[in-house]
């Protein structure tokens, strides 16, 4: 029997995205750009050829047991997510059976983003180009450096290396990475992330106004408390059950998941209709997203534009 192979990976399910079209399509915001752009079948966003390769587009093994180990975490919920919606709307309390497959959804959705895997690589660049700063004003990095680059053959003069190490100690250069290798690491342990998830308190609001929820390419955000200025000094000072996450479950419903610590109840409900607090939430969904935010209606997104000045909305 042949194995079967799945190119196209999503990195958010189509059938979630449903939820969001009218017509099968998504009204679309660039939030790069901040300008609204054509309209997009919901069964064509948020995917990569091979996306969860080592390589994105290059086809291996790690992309295929990455796919259908999300692809049974989304299964689970979309059997639930009538019954989840149905309880959540109508105010009665999920059972800890749905409140365990949403936050296995969630945190499946939150880990395997692009705009994780470009935080990630930024962390990792950020904490590379801090040892490099350090190891580069050492006092004896001139003549270790000259020494180590003549043995492997290498003829460079002490000015040369002087000048290298006054860029490495400034910082002022970009470090990239040419594969998926440290997000794949983080993905790798989602298990870990969701039973933090699951315990945390969680908050519905339901949009009872005349503004719908929309959503992105990153269904849920995460924002830290305002404490750190680099993300290295935001990650370790904000643990992840401090942290809060959100996701606009559908257009009529946000979901947001906050410390288990503070006071209240486990569950809780918030009826939203004020115009304004609809479009700040909306607002938040775009600053803490990547490249693209979708909506079923074009008004939703309209409402955004008030808030670009020439950069993206993610500049705040």
């Amino acid at each position: 029997m042949t194995k079967q192979i799945t190119k196209k990976q999503h990195f958010a399910p189509r059938f979630y995205f449903k939820r969001f079209a009218v017509d099968n399509l998504l009204q679309t915001l660039d939030i790069q750009n901040g300008k609204i752009i054509k309209a997009q079948p919901y069964s064509g966003v948020c995917y990569a050829d091979f996306y969860y390769a080592v390589e994105t587009g290059k086809e291996d093994e790690t992309s295929q047991v990455f796919e259908l180990f999300f692809g049974k975490i989304e299964d689970k919920f979309a059997k639930e997510y009538d019954n989840i919606v149905d309880a959540i709307w109508n105010y009665r309390p999920l059972t800890d059976k749905q409140l365990d497959i949403l936050a296995w959804f969630m945190a499946s959705l939150w880990i395997r983003s692009p705009h994780m895997r470009n935080q990630v690589n930024k962390t990792m660049a950020d904490g590379m180009k801090q040892m490099i700063t350090l190891m580069a004003s050492h006092p004896n990095f001139t003549d270790g450096a000259k020494e180590a680059l003549e043995k492997e053959g290498h003829k460079v003069t002490a000015e040369q290396i002087e000048d290298a190490r006054k860029t490495l100690e400034s910082g002022e250069y970009e470090l990239t990475f040419e594969n998926n290798i440290n997000h794949l690491n983080l993905i790798a342990h989602c298990e870990e992330f969701y039973r933090w998830f699951v315990i945390k308190k969680w908050r519905f609001y339901l949009a009872k106004g005349s503004k719908k929820f929309i959503t992105t390419d990153t269904p849920v955000i995460e924002v830290f408390n305002n404490t750190g200025k680099t993300m290295i000094e935001k990650m370790y000072s904000n643990h992840i059950a401090q942290r809060r996450h959100y996701l606009a479950l559908t257009p009529e419903i946000l979901i947001e998941l906050v410390d288990p610590l503070i006071s209240g109840k486990k569950q809780k409900r918030h009826a939203l209709a004020d115009d304004r607090a609809m479009i700040e939430i909306n607002r938040l969904l775009v600053i803490y997203s990547k490249d693209y935010a979708y909506a079923s209606s074009k008004e939703y997104l309209e409402d955004l534009l008030q808030f670009y000045t020439g950069k993206p909305a993610s500049v705040t």
